[in-house]
């Protein structure tokens, strides 16, 4: 069972208007991903003024401090929300891999060990 699809990418607004969105990405890691998410906050004119990453190669957890370059900006949070999951590995594909890298280990099995020998 993997997660749900509203929470690969979470974007809480800010309390005060002078602080900070948080939007954090939750899904497969994969190489470049960072980048990519970077740079589609930056495309909705938007700067990231603090970043946190944390990853073991497989998974990733990362969380954004935004804010608009202008306060005439209007965001359109749920395009956002969109756009940083397209580059988001599927979570099915990590999990099938998983399944698949699991099947693969039991097919080879090292010979039963026999006491008489």
């Amino acid at each position: 069972m993997g997660i749900p699809w509203d929470d690969i990418v979470v974007i809480q607004h800010a309390k005060k208007s002078n602080e900070p969105t948080t939007v954090t990405v939750n899904c497969p890691d994969k190489a470049g991903l960072g980048c990519d998410l970077c740079r589609i906050i930056l495309e909705f004119g938007l700067r990231i003024t603090r970043a946190d990453i944390s990853t073991d190669g497989r998974w990733c957890y990362i969380i954004f401090w935004v804010i608009p370059h202008s306060e005439s900006l209007k965001v359109d949070w749920e395009s956002l929300k969109t756009r940083l999951l397209s580059p988001c590995p599927s979570c099915l594909d990590f999990r099938s891999e998983r399944i698949i890298i699991r099947y693969q280990r039991n097919l080879v099995q090292p010979p039963a060990y026999d006491s008489a020998s």
